[in-house]
């Protein structure tokens, strides 16, 4: 581990104080060649965290936003970089059946596929002010109309499309409500909602919306 000075860290394994008091005080001193004597070409201490996406919560993720940002100022001692599935799957490391499996499993959430195969951390900060686990709960559909459906009890209702549209590398959020006029209100429910990730706009995202028009 001396020899390399590199730390490999999981961000589900390891603690910010196992880190901060165990680990990093182990690289203050530069290491020194048999005889004793100092690299000066060598750089000082470098250190390599290597993580998968997680929780904002975790350590880790307060790591990786500071890496990036002194990445940006000063790039020629950090450097940050990830990635997300596409890049193996178009040189053929993984199969694209297998991830598409995934991608429309009952069994795996939007969440834990951003995760694990879109590098895409999830969740909210500490200093958040709402709990996004507790929010996405509500997000739960009992039952979704794929399609329009006006019945006699009903025969004045109407839908209503919302669309936040992410144009590059944002999820785009689309959600349908269906509007049931009365005499006195307009009551209304969310009986649809998709999340589109990573879909050229142009494509893909605006042919999808005109479909659900």
């Amino acid at each position: 581990m001396r020899a390399t000075a590199a730390i490999l860290e999981e961000c589900a394994l390891i603690s910010e104080e196992a880190y901060t008091e165990v680990l990093w005080p182990q690289l203050n001193v530069k290491r020194m060649e048999v005889d004793g004597t100092l690299n000066l070409d060598e750089p000082s201490s470098p250190q390599t965290f290597i993580t998968t996406a997680s929780d904002r919560t975790v350590y880790m993720y307060q790591r990786l936003i500071e890496i990036a940002v002194n990445a940006v100022l000063r790039p020629k001692e950090y450097f940050c970089w990830g990635l997300s599935y596409e890049i193996p799957l178009h040189y053929g490391l993984i199969d694209k059946s297998t991830m598409l499996d995934q991608r429309y499993s009952n069994n795996v959430s939007e969440d834990s596929f951003a995760r694990e195969n879109l590098s895409i951390w999830t969740g909210n900060s500490d200093d958040a002010w709402l709990d996004s686990r507790r929010l996405n709960k509500h997000r739960s559909l009992l039952k979704c109309e794929r399609k329009a459906t006006i019945t006699s009890n009903a025969p004045n209702a109407f839908y209503i499309i919302g669309c936040d549209v992410g144009r590059y590398s944002a999820n785009t959020a689309i959600m349908v409500i269906k509007v049931l006029p009365n005499a006195q209100r307009f009551s209304k429910k969310v009986v649809y909602t998709e999340v589109i990730n990573g879909a050229n706009y142009i494509t893909e995202q605006a042919p999808r919306l005109k479909k659900l028009i």
